[in-house]
């Protein structure tokens, strides 16, 4: 999914898309909200090579997703460090309202960020290669609200995301879009896929990857249902195929039923830097 491999992971995660008191699969209730905390495990090759974070807060006016990802991997040709934090908000009806998305490597920080106008949607994008120790701080903060589950709403986190560049006189890159350029988010996909019900899914999607301001058409195709184990859990999953023209085809398995939140339990799939796979901890 991008700039960087952090990007890729998370774009891979909810196409190519993402506990401990909920712990796994939990759904607790959150002020009156439904909240979900599920933690997932980075693979390549056969080694593990970072973790996922991915909460999920939903209410009566909409639903929303903060994620945390981070990579740590070191091998003959240097080491990776390389943590993201990315947001998003939709509406009651499914439809985009925001996305702020902030990566770390080293000393330098990737920002992007989607917010409506009056004209639609406005994406903008910004390399800071001078990111301070003070603004370092604010990052690890912000994957620490993330990953803590019961001690930050999304509210809180969206207010410690948007506080970390604000006093910087930043010009960033940008471009102009509607709602009608894209059916819905690498994230959003699983919610995408359970308004359809049982009516059948469309053969082609098109995906706004939030980090990298981009869209892309996908082919899908619907394999059926599938009993995926999880430690000691099986969970009835719906599997998909996504076919790209950039890579070979990926597979997803999606937590998708009628009344729960859905979410995802498996994703197989390839970029530039080789096969890879997330799964859902037990």
């Amino acid at each position: 999914m991008k700039k960087i491999l952090i990007p890729k992971v998370r774009r891979a995660l909810f196409i190519s898309c993402l506990a401990v008191a909920a712990h796994f699969i939990g759904i607790v209730s959150v002020a009156e909200a439904e909240s979900l905390t599920l933690k997932y495990t980075l693979m390549s090759e056969g080694e593990k090579i970072g973790a996922v974070t991915h909460r999920l807060f939903q209410n009566e006016s909409g639903h929303s997703f903060a994620e945390y990802s981070h990579i740590k991997v070191s091998g003959w040709w240097g080491k990776i460090d390389i943590s993201s934090s990315s947001l998003e908000e939709f509406d009651g009806v499914n439809e985009f309202i925001s996305a702020d998305s902030k990566t770390l490597d080293g000393h330098t920080s990737y920002w992007s960020k989607i917010d409506k106008n009056k004209n639609g949607l406005w994406g903008s994008f910004a390399e800071i290669k001078d990111t301070t120790d003070q603004e370092s701080k604010a990052l690890t903060d912000l994957g620490a609200a993330i990953t803590d589950f019961g001690k930050s709403n999304f509210g809180e986190i969206l207010s410690i995301s948007r506080d970390i560049f604000k006093n910087r006189a930043i010009h960033p890159e940008g471009s102009q879009f509607t709602q009608q350029n894209f059916d819905t988010t690498d994230t959003n996909l699983p919610f995408f896929i359970q308004s359809f019900g049982s009516k059948p899914l469309p053969h082609k999607l098109r995906l706004l990857d939030t980090d990298n301001l981009t869209i892309s058409e996908t082919d899908i195709a619907d394999l059926g249902y599938e009993v995926i184990s999880i430690g000691d859990k099986q969970l009835r999953s719906r599997h998909l195929k996504l076919t790209s023209s950039k890579y070979k085809p990926s597979h997803i398995w999606i937590k998708d039923t009628a009344t729960d939140l859905p979410y995802m339990v498996r994703f197989v799939g390839e970029d530039e830097d080789g096969p890879f796979e997330i799964t859902l901890n037990p």
